[in-house]
């Protein structure tokens, strides 16, 4: 996965923030998986 940061935080270091936000969409991406999973195995089921 590449991310591009679009813009400049003022409290946080550009490291800090690539943390975070690879935090936040690493998790999103976890949820949709495991969220997908469930229909797939309901609908075989």
């Amino acid at each position: 996965m590449a991310m591009n940061l679009i813009a400049k935080s003022s409290e946080l270091s550009e490291s800090a923030l690539l943390d975070a936000v690879t935090f936040i969409v690493g998790d999103a991406l976890d949820t949709m998986a495991a969220l997908c999973r469930r229909r797939a195995s309901s609908a075989s089921g």
